[in-house]
């Protein structure tokens, strides 16, 4: 993109790479989008990626994962240049939504448009697990979520709430932990659902979504319903 003014880059993994990405890009800003502990992991855990992020699938694994991506990032804030790091807290901005993008376009040079407060409106497609939840306006419906399932995430509370001082129940921590999810390896059929879903072939993606749903494997993976009735929503079939 060379005429691009901004370029972004927003791979998970590099939080871990913060330093190297300095010193090739020193007048890079590094955005940290930010999230309750809780409600993070549980995001993640319930997104059944089709490969990849193996360590979301275990509530152990991932909550490790985050206080892992958490020490890091503190390494990173002490050692970085304290105008290289803009903190954007996710349950700040789903309640302010135009005082967090003036406040994000400010620090990268971007002038102000309204369109910041209507993403959901974008026609452009999306290729990351929120594909769904981008087409919705921005809402608080989704905080504190993780309060919810409590009862059900045991395992990940129990290595969470020492080193973060979450509020967990006493009781919670000895329920029995959950079935192991769904397996996680590459299903090719998923895939080219999948595709078909991004590349807005919605006719296509409804018939192959109902074909997996007749199979006794790809049935039960979330991903083929959720595509579905987002292809069936699509096209207007709502019935």
């Amino acid at each position: 993109a060379p005429n691009a003014r901004c370029i972004v880059n927003k791979q998970l993994g590099n939080f871990c790479h913060l330093g190297l990405i300095h010193l090739m890009f020193p007048d890079a800003v590094i955005i940290h989008a930010r999230r309750d502990p809780v409600d993070t992991c549980l995001s993640c855990y319930t997104a059944q990626f089709i490969k990849g992020l193996y360590f979301t699938y275990d509530q152990p694994t991932l909550a490790r994962h985050y206080l892992f991506y958490r020490n890091v990032m503190a390494h990173w804030q002490k050692t970085l240049p304290a105008d290289r790091i803009l903190t954007i807290d996710y349950e700040q901005h789903v309640r302010q939504p135009e005082h967090e993008a003036r406040r994000l376009l400010s620090k990268i040079g971007l002038q102000w448009h309204d369109n910041c407060l209507r993403p959901h409106e974008t026609s452009r497609v999306v290729k990351t697990a929120s594909f769904v939840q981008v087409r919705q306006p921005i809402h608080t419906g989704a905080l504190a979520r993780g309060k919810k399932f409590a009862k059900y995430l045991a395992p990940m509370l129990a290595i969470l709430e020492p080193d973060l001082g979450i509020n967990a129940q006493p009781n919670q921590l000895d329920q029995p932990r959950p079935p192991k999810p769904f397996p996680v390896e590459p299903l090719p059929d998923l895939e080219a659902l999948n595709l078909a879903f991004q590349e807005q072939r919605h006719e296509q993606a409804v018939q192959q979504a109902q074909t997996l749903t007749r199979t006794q494997h790809e049935a039960q993976h979330p991903l083929v319903w959720q595509i579905l009735g987002a292809s069936l929503l699509e096209l207007g079939r709502t019935q």
